[in-house]
């Protein structure tokens, strides 16, 4: 394997926007910023002989160095376990044990794991081959509208495929500018960020949205002097109320996404009303079994994301642990979840 090869779709939409702007930023934190210059030696460069093949866990904060290492190393060759640096001695142990003892032990497989949520029991770690996460964040970012104008932020923790997939890999490889941010941000802090950095895009959870807009309510200032454009939803079912209220105060829409660890990126609403998590993005399948589960699969090529130590289904499909159907348009509706647990189905 050619170092770096899986990344080669993100090293050559940084290094496009480089040859031409290579003073545009590609990351930024709001006191430190990399241009896509700067990105494409870095990557250029890579790391050390010995990362190649290397298994590890690497602990992010969501800083802009933890961004600049993660792909300074995996270019190298090495297959990285990222994890919340808040996360205790013991989910670290049972997830580096996971990862590094059970995972793909094929030295020429570049992989990249993350944990799920864990909300039908302990979390699970799953392996992402990098061509996959890389379309994947590709088609979120097509569906999502960004350009190179935009700057995206994300303010899910790094360590979440929301986060690290639709944000910051859909920001680079969009040719946009991706704002990090560590920790959960009051309003009043979200506000400064929002007019400082001159976000256009903001990814985050109903929850923080809920909260940012009962203080929008009393600052119409704020709303009128922004650049955003678009704002998007996933985490938990996003409320009708909300996605009215939010459009009633700022002008602006709020899209729900869906989408999970061990399926990626799958949906992306439009803003229509009545459409709930809205379409499949282009490069997912979707489809409802005979008892209202949700199966997704991935139609772009490279292997499915896999749960350690659970079966993959020989056809792609995962059962995502939800219940819901496709209407007439083709629109994802999530009725409820499931007491199947999120993994393959057999055959």
């Amino acid at each position: 394997m050619t170092r770096g090869e899986p990344l080669r779709l993100l090293r050559a939409a940084i290094q496009e926007v480089a040859q031409l702007e290579p003073d545009r930023a590609a990351l930024t934190d709001g006191q430190d910023t990399r241009t896509y210059g700067e990105l494409a030696m870095l990557l250029e460069a890579g790391g050390s002989p010995e990362q190649a093949g290397l298994k590890a866990v690497f602990p992010v904060t969501g800083c802009l160095g933890d961004v600049e290492l993660l792909l300074r190393k995996s270019v190298a060759g090495s297959s990285l376990l990222v994890l919340d640096a808040r996360a205790t001695s013991w989910e670290t142990g049972r997830a580096r044990s996971i990862f590094v003892e059970e995972g793909s032990r094929d030295p020429s497989e570049l992989r990249l794991g993350l944990c799920s949520s864990g909300s039908s029991g302990l979390p699970k770690v799953v392996e992402l081959d990098w061509e996959s996460l890389l379309l994947n964040a590709q088609s979120f970012a097509r569906a999502a509208g960004y350009a190179a104008t935009d700057v995206v932020w994300c303010t899910t923790p790094l360590a979440h495929l929301y986060c690290l997939g639709a944000g910051v890999l859909g920001g680079l490889l969009s040719g946009a500018t991706v704002l990090l941010s560590t920790g959960m941000l009051e309003p009043p802090a979200f506000e400064e960020r929002v007019l400082t950095d001159g976000v256009t895009y903001v990814l985050s959870v109903p929850f923080l949205f809920r909260r940012y807009l009962e203080a929008l309510r009393h600052s119409p200032e704020l709303v009128r002097s922004w650049r955003v454009r678009r704002c998007i939803a996933a985490g938990e079912p996003v409320s009708p109320e909300l996605v009215a209220g939010w459009e009633q105060v700022t002008g602006v829409k709020l899209l729900s996404h869906y989408g999970l660890t061990e399926g990626g990126q799958i949906t992306l609403a439009s803003g229509d009303p009545d459409e709930d998590v809205g379409r499949p993005l282009h490069d997912v399948e979707v489809q409802i079994d005979g008892d209202d589960s949700v199966l997704v699969r991935r139609l772009a090529p490279g292997r499915p994301y896999r749960v350690i130590g659970q079966t993959v289904d020989p056809y792609g499909w995962c059962d995502t642990g939800d219940t819901g159907f496709l209407d007439e348009n083709g629109r994802l509706h999530i009725t409820g979840r499931g007491d199947r647990g999120r993994e393959g189905r057999p055959d």
